[in-house]
């Protein structure tokens, strides 16, 4: 029978070696995805959306399930940045919308 000289690693060196591959993988996959997905959409609380609202910086507004995207006029009353919220059960909110020109 022939005897192997080669010395293994140990494991622990095995298993440090897979943690490091794994951890530069996902720093890469994060790293790239913001070049390729762009830059992510500011998120601001639900009040800040409605006292905006009020304040009539909004110039529209798309309401979801899962979020409400608005844009705010600018000082010339042009489209400016775009925000996202959180939305809240919130009976009043067409009618708080439709009042403020949204």
């Amino acid at each position: 029978m022939p005897v192997n000289k080669d010395p293994q690693p140990s494991r622990s060196r095995l298993i440090a070696n897979i943690v490091l591959w794994v951890a530069t993988g996902l720093l890469l996959i994060n790293i790239l995805s913001s070049f390729f997905i762009g830059p992510q959409m500011a998120k601001e609380p639900y009040s800040m959306f409605i006292h905006r609202v009020q304040d009539q910086e909004v110039l529209r507004a798309s309401v979801g399930q899962n979020e409400i995207r608005y844009q705010l006029k600018d000082e010339a009353g042009q489209p400016g940045e775009v925000y996202a919220t959180t939305p809240i059960f919130d009976l009043q909110l067409p009618q708080l919308l439709e009042d403020n020109g949204v």
